[in-house]
């Protein structure tokens, strides 16, 4: 059976580890990952660099280093050439038979000072350094000589690659509404399969495509109605028309995946339909239950299947639980260590705070063949350790925990990083206990299990400040997006690829864009309808609504190609206000209730620049308070003083009529009660002196 070719290798190199990691201690071990996609393999030259530095102290006939994969051991070297420079040991990959997902990278290190059978585990002379320049050199090439629809989401979307998007996104010059919300919602899935959820949409109108050229040099997903596609999508339908002949289906209502016309060596997939037909595709598209049962080469529009239940959005003030297998994680397990760590995270959904903190119930378990007295717990949460016990003898089998998580903890952090950390003591050191010697570094019997039913339970409130790190928040909550209106009256290829990059980031996590609708036309009474909606707005001044410029809760207004500070918490020099590019949210001028995000630029040129710090994590990372601007070389400026804060309660200060009154209705009467009791005092003193005559 035909199909398409297979794309060229594909070459990724990655840090092992996030920066250098010091190993220290007699056995110690370290992790990595690294992923491979559904659709690509490892070829020649693929391998691992560790480079490493040790204690020029250690023994070097009982000194070692192991290298793992997958619990399977690859490699050891002893620790013996010169500790003073810097080693290398590389693994070569090329030859081993890895499948699809995450493969897991071990490093053992095991360390001795001296023959001494018993020796402190401990000394800080037993250290191995693994160096930052450590990498994965990956190799990727096809897994498949040709493509077919049961390969989906390859080649188009890869996990794994340096560029997780593999293939450009094609709509049509005039995008409707439901090509646009097709379109919006495989942007969404892109950046959800991306490990940091921050990745470009490649999004290109059809006619730019074309110009480009890049419909022969790349893989391509079409999408839209019929009678919307000018000449490069009408080719591409009557191509995929002879493909769904075959099976007796109507290209121009299916999903169908084919060589490209223009190179057969890239894949192309056309999604065509009518409105409805569009938006059971996005389903499909973007749901692994349902894309993982696609087989062949065309899937006939409409199919006929129950859509997804959406997520249950948290109810404020009423108790919420959930498990460490509700989260998605398995038993946590420490094993084979003095001391271990395990973490798991939970990420607060955005429309939520935690304020009265939270209250963890962790369920473990642990061996019998520790020093109870000596080996300890410690839970930490962001950093802060909140609770510590030792690994007291137990006849259950599994113990439950009680944590409480101060809000001090939590603080403005959206993400929950719990950590458990053990810390393992075995009966003396070098003691001989009933005949048998037992020495500290005997690890076989260090263990603990974190269950997977452990539980975390908070009482979430409604969150009450909205500033851009607030994203996707007021947006998007944790089960849909909130009515938006996405308002765009020039929608070519930078405003298509700011709007896909912002709605990829805001709806990741979301089934669907129903509640998303696009406005390009301003004549009609869009504003009347946006009123009870939040609004994004993206373009330059020329193209925006007169509503939304130099508005009264605005911190800035637009004149031609500079920007204007409106208030004193925004101080604007030349370089930063010519030739602008910014973000800023606020509450709508429409109405108060709802918000409005503006993503405005001086030239079409320079919305690039908004779309790049979006999907740039380092510059995401620093979005922050209520406006933020780029300079002409992408550098982002925020302004602290735009901060959204929560006011605190004002402190009444009475007046002085105020602090009369108080006197005159509870001084008074606490002066009568006083009076009261001092005559009965003289009262009972005189009846006693008179008792006494």
């Amino acid at each position: 059976m035909e199909v398409t070719q297979a794309s060229p290798s594909t070459k990724r190199s990655a840090e092992l580890f996030y920066g250098e990691v010091t190993l220290r201690g007699s056995l110690v071990q370290q992790d990595a990952y690294f992923e491979i996609g559904n659709g690509v393999k490892l070829g020649a030259d693929s391998y691992i660099d560790i480079y490493y530095t040790y204690s020029r102290l250690l023994l070097k006939e009982w000194s070692s280093l192991t290298v793992l994969l997958n619990d399977i051991p690859l490699e050891t070297v002893a620790l013996d050439g010169a500790a003073d420079s810097k080693q290398r040991l590389r693994i070569d990959l090329s030859k081993l038979a890895l499948g699809p997902g995450y493969h897991k990278l071990t490093l053992k290190g095991s360390m001795k000072l001296s023959n001494n059978y018993c020796e402190d585990p401990l000394n800080e002379a037993l250290w191995l350094r693994v160096l930052a320049e450590s990498t994965a050199s990956l190799n990727f090439v096809p897994r498949y000589a040709a493509y077919d629809l049961s390969h989906y989401p390859s080649p188009f979307i890869e996990r794994g690659l340096e560029t997780t998007m593999q293939a450009i996104l094609v709509v049509p010059d005039n995008i409707s509404q439901s090509s646009f919300s097709a379109a919006a919602s495989l942007a969404q899935f892109v950046v959800q399969q991306s490990p940091d959820s921050k990745v470009a949409i490649p999004v290109y109108t059809e006619s730019d495509a074309v110009a480009g050229k890049l419909p022969a040099s790349s893989h391509s997903i079409w999408i839209g109605e019929p009678g919307q596609w000018g000449s490069a999508g009408t080719e591409l339908l009557a191509a995929a028309a002879k493909v769904s002949a075959s099976v007796s289906a109507d290209a121009k209502h299916a999903i169908t995946i084919l060589a490209s016309p223009w190179n057969g060596g890239k894949t192309a997939m056309l999604v065509s339909g009518d409105a409805e037909q569009l938006a059971e595709a996005a389903t499909i598209l973007t749901s692994q239950q349902l894309y993982r049962q696609l087989r062949g080469r065309v899937l006939p529009l409409p199919q006929q299947f129950t859509l997804p239940a959406e997520a249950q959005e948290l109810t404020v003030d009423e108790r919420y639980t959930i498990t460490l297998q509700e989260m998605g994680y398995s038993d946590l397990k420490i094993e084979n260590a003095i001391e271990g760590a395990t973490q798991f995270q939970y990420i607060i959904p955005a429309d939520r705070d935690i304020t009265d903190g939270a209250q963890l119930q962790l369920a473990y378990s642990h061996s019998d063949a520790i020093d109870h007295n000596k080996s300890m717990l410690t839970v930490t949460v962001n950093g802060t350790p909140v609770k510590s016990i030792t690994l007291s003898e137990s006849a259950n089998a599994e113990e439950v925990l009680d944590v409480f998580i101060p809000p001090a903890a939590i603080d403005v952090n959206r993400t929950l990083n719990i950590d458990i950390k053990v810390q393992f003591a075995n009966d003396g050191s070098g003691e001989t206990v009933g005949g048998e010697l037992r020495c500290q570094d005997n690890n076989l019997g260090n263990w603990a299990v974190i269950s997977k039913h452990t539980t975390l339970s908070f009482i979430p409130t409604g969150r009450k400040t909205a500033n851009l790190q607030s994203l996707p928040y007021p947006f998007a909550n944790a089960a849909a997006w909130e009515p938006t209106t996405l308002v765009a009256p020039v929608l070519g290829t930078r405003e298509l690829q700011l709007a896909l990059g912002l709605i990829g980031q805001i709806g990741a996590s979301l089934p669907d864009v129903s509640a998303l609708q696009l406005v390009q036309d301003l004549s009609g009474e869009w504003q009347q309808e946006a009123k009870n909606r939040h609004v994004i707005f993206i373009g330059t001044q020329a193209s925006m609504p007169e509503a939304f410029n130099g508005y009264d809760t605005s911190y800035v207004a637009f004149a031609g190609d500079k920007m204007n500070s409106q208030t004193p918490e925004v101080q604007l020099l030349d370089p930063l206000a010519h030739n602008y590019a910014a973000l800023q949210l606020t509450r709508s001028p429409l109405n108060q209730e709802r918000y409005l995000l503006l993503a405005a630029a001086a030239t079409p040129e320079r919305l690039q620049d908004l779309r790049t710090a979006i999907a740039d994590g380092e510059q995401s990372g620093q979005l922050s308070g209520r406006l933020v601007a780029l300079d002409a070389e992408g550098e982002m400026f925020n302004f602290p003083e735009t901060e959204d804060v929560v006011a605190a309660s004002p402190i009444s200060q009475p007046t002085v009529n105020e602090r009369w009154q108080d006197f005159t209705i509870s001084g008074i009467a606490f002066a009568i009660i006083l009076l009261l009791a001092l005559i009965a005092v003289f009262a009972g003193y005189w009846l006693l002196r008179k008792r006494g005559d």
